[in-house]
């Protein structure tokens, strides 16, 4: 099995998207999880 590290950055505008992101890794058969980290500064 092969593991990889991905770091998305950006200012999300949707409540949306954890759930988008979870339906589409499912439906790849992608094993995958989210954090959330706090912004430091805008």
């Amino acid at each position: 099995m092969k593991r990889v590290h991905v770091l998305v950055r950006g200012v999300v505008q949707g409540v949306g998207f954890r759930a988008f992101v979870r339906r589409h890794a499912r439906k790849l058969g992608v094993k995958a999880s989210l954090k959330t980290y706090p912004m430091a500064s805008r």
